[in-house]
C-alpha cells in the first residue's frame, strides 16, 4: 500500500512539473526598469502595451515591470511605452525574452489651445456700462466726419446700395438726439436696372438713422435701468479694437408668460 501512494505521488510531482514547463513555454517575457533619459529617475505608473494587442501592464514604484506575451503574439513588432508628459516610446520585439532593459523616456510639454475664461456676469458688465456714460461719454458738443453705407439685397443679389462720407454734428449725451445734424459731403447711388425686380417697396433708412438710434442719448430704446432686466444678456468672445480688448454681449429680449402663451399657440396652430 505504501508502495502504491509513493507511486501515485511520483507520478502526480512529474505531471506538476511538465505542466509549469508547457505554460513557461507558452509565452516569452520583456522586463526591465524605465528611467527619465534626463534625470535617470526611475518612472512609476507607465502603461506598458504590446501594440495592436491587448497585453498590457503598468510599472511598479521603482520603474521596474515585467511584461509576458503570449507566443500567439509572436507577430507582434512592438512594446509602447507610455507616460503623461512624455513622448511614447517604442521597443522592438521578435518573439524573444528580453531581460533587463532599461527604457529612457524622453519629456514632452504638449501645449493646449487657448481656454477663454469670463470672469463677470453679462448683466452685471452692461449694468456698468450704463452707469458709467456720464464719465466715457462727451458733456460737450462735438463735430466728426463719419461713412454712412445703406444696401436693400433680394435673395443673393443687391438691388440697392447707397454709400456717402458725412459731416455729423453731435451735442452732449444728455441732450435729445433732435438737436444733432449731418451733412452729407459726398455720395454715390446705385440701383438695380433689371425688368425682373419686381420688389415694389425698398425700405431705406437714410444717413440720419444712426442719430436716432444712439442709445446713449436714448437710452429709453436699449439702456433704461428699468428695463435692463427684460433682457437675458450673454458673453461672447472677446474682441480687439485699436489694440484694446472689447466685450461683446448679446442679448434677447424676455417673453413674458402672456407673450410666452400666446407664441406656443400661434407656433402649435402654424404645425396643423
Amino acid at each position: 500500500m505504501k508502495r502504491l501512494v509513493k507511486v501515485v505521488f511520483t507520478s502526480l510531482l512529474l505531471f506538476s512539473f511538465n505542466y509549469e514547463a508547457k505554460a513557461q513555454d507558452s509565452f516569452f517575457t520583456v522586463s526591465g526598469i524605465i528611467r527619465d533619459d534626463l534625470t535617470r529617475k526611475p518612472l512609476e505608473y507607465v502603461t506598458i502595451t504590446l501594440f495592436g494587442y491587448n497585453t498590457g501592464t503598468v510599472s511598479n514604484s521603482d520603474g521596474e515591470f515585467t511584461l509576458k506575451i503570449p507566443n500567439a503574439a509572436v507577430d507582434a513588432t512592438f512594446v509602447e511605452f507610455s507616460h503623461l508628459g512624455y513622448k511614447s516610446f517604442l521597443l522592438p520585439v521578435k518573439g524573444e525574452s528580453i531581460v533587463g532593459a532599461e527604457i529612457l523616456m524622453t519629456q514632452f510639454v504638449a501645449v493646449l489651445s487657448e481656454v477663454l475664461v469670463h470672469g463677470f456676469d453679462a448683466f452685471y458688465i452692461v449694468q456698468e456700462a450704463v452707469s458709467k456714460i456720464p464719465r466715457n461719454y462727451c458733456d460737450t458738443p462735438s463735430q466728426m466726419t463719419g461713412f454712412y453705407r445703406e444696401t436693400v439685397q433680394k435673395r443673393r443679389n443687391y438691388i440697392s446700395i447707397s454709400e456717402a462720407v458725412v459731416d455729423l454734428y453731435k451735442t452732449q449725451y444728455t441732450e435729445f438726439s433732435d438737436l444733432d445734424r449731418l451733412q452729407i459731403l459726398k455720395g454715390r447711388r446705385l440701383l438695380s436696372q433689371k425688368t425682373s425686380d419686381t420688389l415694389a417697396v425698398k425700405l431705406v433708412g437714410g444717413p440720419n438713422l444712426a442719430i436716432f438710434v444712439d442709445i446713449v442719448k436714448n437710452t429709453d430704446l436699449l439702456l433704461d435701468a428699468d428695463m435692463l432686466s427684460d433682457y437675458s444678456y450673454k458673453m461672447e468672445e472677446i474682441t480687439q479694437i485699436n489694440g484694446r480688448d472689447q466685450y461683446v454681449i448679446t442679448f434677447l429680449r424676455k417673453l413674458s408668460n402672456h407673450t410666452r402663451c400666446m407664441w406656443e399657440r400661434f407656433t402649435s396652430i402654424n404645425r396643423r
